[in-house]
């Protein structure tokens, strides 16, 4: 077992100094803890020695969001976050932060318990979630050689499996299904500012990169859907007049915009759609 103090994971760097490491195992199942105790930036620098495979993080304290492959993905206390370890990955975490991590190695491309939630970020229910921390503290506070072995790496992949599988949803819905319920909460929230496409994945409860596909038929994305709808309800409320700066950004706080210049930017997107 290794601790440290560092300035980067698994060929992170951080942009925030204070980042502490403890971790074991062996290259294909590594299992580490990290603490950055002032919020960190991690911006990845370089590929790890070892072909990838998955990295799958679980948000014990804190949370922040993951940016890889233009996706955003925003993650908190009890969430497990599925990435493809191959893609470049960005993530901004603004306060301290406890994050237990499994780092696996090229094998796990072959699991399709890992392959399908690529991208995902999973609720991990209380039941799960104390079991989950208490194993990763045994096995990182305890001796080493044991985290070492190949049956606890075979017994630690299995709860994890098992781990994924219960947070995952039952029943993955149809595009269709996710684009109907989008397009209803859009309708029904999309006065509210603060109510953006990674906010109507969670309610959905589907991951961001499921809401995606089920808007890639119309060649947009559920906050292009939503600016359209707030620019639609802005024509209605300012009713084609020309309005004064105050009554503009006043119409426009109403419509879901949160600033004025975002709203003049989607009344001009609008106009060149037509």
């Amino acid at each position: 077992m290794y601790r440290r103090m560092a300035e980067q994971w698994n060929g992170m760097e951080a942009r925030a100094s204070g980042l502490r490491i403890e971790g074991s195992g062996s290259p294909g199942f590594v299992i580490t803890r990290l603490w950055t105790p002032g919020g960190s930036v991690f911006e990845q620098k370089q590929q790890t020695r070892y072909r990838p495979g998955a990295d799958l993080l679980l948000i014990v304290e804190g949370g922040g969001r993951i940016r890889q492959d233009g996706r955003m993905l925003e993650c908190g206390r009890g969430d497990l976050v599925v990435l493809d370890a191959e893609p470049r990955i960005e993530a901004c975490f603004p306060r301290s932060t406890v994050i237990y991590a499994w780092v696996l190695g090229e094998r796990a491309r072959e699991q399709r318990w890992v392959t399908e939630r690529f991208g995902e970020v999973l609720p991990v229910a209380d039941s799960f979630l104390a079991p989950a921390r208490a194993l990763m503290d045994g096995l990182l506070d305890g001796d080493p050689a044991l985290a070492e072995q190949p049956a606890v790496a075979r017994a630690g992949e299995a709860f994890l499996k098992e781990l994924v599988e219960c947070s995952a949803p039952r029943r993955r819905p149809r595009a269709e299904e996710v684009y109907g319920e989008a397009m209803a909460l859009i309708e029904e929230r999309h006065r509210d500012p603060a109510f953006t496409a990674a906010r109507l994945a969670r309610e959905l409860l589907v991951s961001e990169l499921t809401l995606a596909r089920a808007f890639s038929f119309l060649g947009r994305t559920a906050d292009d859907e939503l600016e359209r709808r707030r620019a639609g309800t802005l024509l209605l409320l300012i009713g084609g007049r020309s309005l004064a700066t105050a009554d503009f950004a006043r119409a426009s706080e109403e419509a879901g915009f949160a600033s004025e210049g975002s709203a003049r930017r989607a009344l001009w997107r609008l106009s060149q759609r037509r």
